[in-house]
C-alpha cells in the first residue's frame, strides 16, 4: 500500500509571506482556515492553480504531483482577495474523526496528538519545524484557536489568551521550540454533575428538620408527664397528712 505525503506547506509558502492558522472547535466539528498574506502576484497565481487534498495521508492515489482531482478526495476550499496585498484563503470543516489527518496541520508540525472522551479535549503537537523548514520565506506564523461556549480551557501554553481564543506566535527565531498542548473540558457535563450534590443537601436538609421536630415533641410529652406525676403524689401527701 503506498502513502503520499502531500507537502502542502512547500506549494503554498514559496516566498516571504505571513501565515494565519485558525481552527474553530465546537462539539462536532473543526473548522479550519489558512490565510496567507503575500506581494508576489507570481506567486499566489501559481497557488490557486493547485487543488489541495485535505488530508495528509492519501493511499493508491498515484503520484500527488499531478494536479488531477481525484473521485472519492476531498479538497480544501480556496480563495482569493486582492486588496494592495494578494490575500488567500484555504478552509475546511472537519470531524473529529478525519482532523488528526489535517494536511496543512501535518506538514506544519513534527508531531500531532488529540486525546478525546465525552469530557475532555486535549490536543498535542510538536514544534513547526516542517512549516518553516519546507517553506522559502515564511515570515511569520500565527496560530489562532477559538473555542466555543461550551467548553472551559483548563491548561495551554498559548502566547496570549483572550476569552475563548487563545493565541501562538511564531517566529525564524523559536519554531524549533514551540509545540502546542490545549486542554479544554465540557462545561455541560460539569453542571450536570452538580445536580445531584444540590438535591441531596436539600434533602439532607429535610431530615435535619424532621428531627428538631421529633425531639420538640418528645421534650413536651415529658414536660406533661412530669407535671402528671407531681401532681399524684402532692394528692398522696395530701391525703396521708389528713389521716
Amino acid at each position: 500500500m503506498k502513502k503520499i505525503i502531500l507537502l502542502v506547506v512547500a506549494i503554498l509558502l514559496l516566498t516571504g509571506c505571513n501565515v494565519k492558522y485558525e481552527i474553530n472547535i465546537t462539539k462536532d466539528n473543526i473548522y479550519e482556515k489558512v490565510s496567507l498574506i503575500s506581494e508576489n502576484e507570481v506567486d499566489n497565481e501559481s497557488i490557486t492553480s493547485y487543488d489541495i487534498p485535505i488530508l495528509s495521508f492519501v493511499d493508491d492515489i498515484g503520484s500527488s504531483d499531478e494536479n488531477v482531482e481525484i473521485d472519492g478526495l476531498e479538497y480544501y476550499n480556496l480563495n482569493k482577495e486582492y486588496n494592495g496585498f494578494n490575500n488567500l484563503y484555504l478552509n475546511y470543516t472537519f470531524n473529529w474523526d478525519n482532523y488528526l489527518k489535517s494536511n496543512i496541520v501535518n506538514n506544519s508540525v513534527s508531531s500531532f496528538r488529540i486525546d478525546k472522551d465525552d469530557n475532555q479535549i486535549s490536543i498535542y503537537t510538536g514544534s513547526f519545524i516542517k512549516a518553516f523548514e519546507k517553506s522559502n520565506g515564511i515570515n511569520n506564523l500565527e496560530v489562532v484557536v477559538n473555542v466555543s461556549n461550551d467548553y472551559d480551557i483548563i491548561t495551554s501554553n498559548a502566547n496570549s489568551v483572550v476569552g475563548n481564543t487563545l493565541t501562538w506566535n511564531i517566529t525564524k527565531d523559536n519554531y524549533k521550540n514551540s509545540p502546542l498542548n490545549l486542554t479544554i473540558k465540557d462545561k455541560n457535563i460539569n453542571n450536570n454533575n452538580n445536580k445531584p450534590q444540590i438535591n441531596n443537601n436539600n434533602h439532607n436538609n429535610n431530615e435535619n428538620n424532621n428531627e428538631i421536630e421529633v425531639d420538640n415533641t418528645r421534650s413536651i410529652i415529658i414536660a406533661v408527664l412530669s407535671v402528671i406525676l407531681f401532681l399524684i403524689v402532692l394528692g398522696i401527701i395530701i391525703v396521708i397528712s389528713k389521716k
